[in-house]
């Protein structure tokens, strides 16, 4: 019993998160990365590479007839396609779909589409086609400055069966995080996907 709780999850996390990060040190973010894509794109032994942004954040839903509620989350930013290439994403999606395109809006007020995970959506009493509110604050910004409330609509929502995936993460467009924190086209680093995930090390 042990040994098929283990391997669910480790598919789980092999399954949802990056078999190889490329980030530059110190957290630094990655501009210009056109180039280190095609040439990650070319090694033999990765299957799929996306570009994304990682950060922390808070959402804020309303169940129905009660008061609003705030969850701590991790918020990545993605390109849908990429992500879907890189990630088991798809596999878990219970209702809705993987889209993170813009709804409404135009420019700062734009609102995008986000993908959530099952237990985070009950808190917030959220479901597809809810509207919430994400404030993203990265490590990097001053206590002083007071993050801008953005406006998001639930089109999916997954279910791994793992609570931390499930509870606290967040996933809206690369676009859409690069909006929200002002980074222009920076990234936070780019995530591979490899044929094999114990060459990790070894490819890295």
């Amino acid at each position: 019993v042990m040994n098929g709780y283990s391997g669910m999850i480790w598919n789980r996390q092999v399954g949802m998160t990056p078999h190889i990060t490329v980030r530059k040190p110190f957290s630094e973010r990655i501009g210009d990365y056109g180039g280190l894509m095609r040439v990650l794109s070319d090694h033999p032994e990765v299957m799929g590479v996306a570009p994304f942004i990682r950060s922390e954040g808070f959402v804020r839903g309303r169940p129905e007839g009660g008061d609003p509620v705030i969850a701590g989350v991790m918020v990545r930013g993605v390109g849908p396609e990429q992500v879907l290439r890189t990630s088991d994403i798809g596999l878990y999606l219970q209702e809705g779909t993987m889209n993170l395109d813009r709804l409404s809006g135009e420019g700062k007020t734009a609102s995008y589409g986000m993908v959530i995970g099952r237990f985070l959506a009950d808190k917030l009493g959220a479901s597809v086609g809810t509207d919430v509110f994400l404030v993203l604050a990265p490590k990097d910004r001053l206590m002083t400055q007071m993050p801008p409330l953005k406006r998001y609509r639930i089109t999916g929502i997954f279910d791994t069966g793992y609570f931390e995936f499930d509870s606290g993460l967040v996933f809206v467009s690369l676009g859409a995080a690069q909006r929200d924190l002002d980074w222009g086209e920076m990234i936070t680093g780019i995530q591979l996907r490899l044929k094999d995930p114990f060459e990790a090390d070894r490819v890295s």
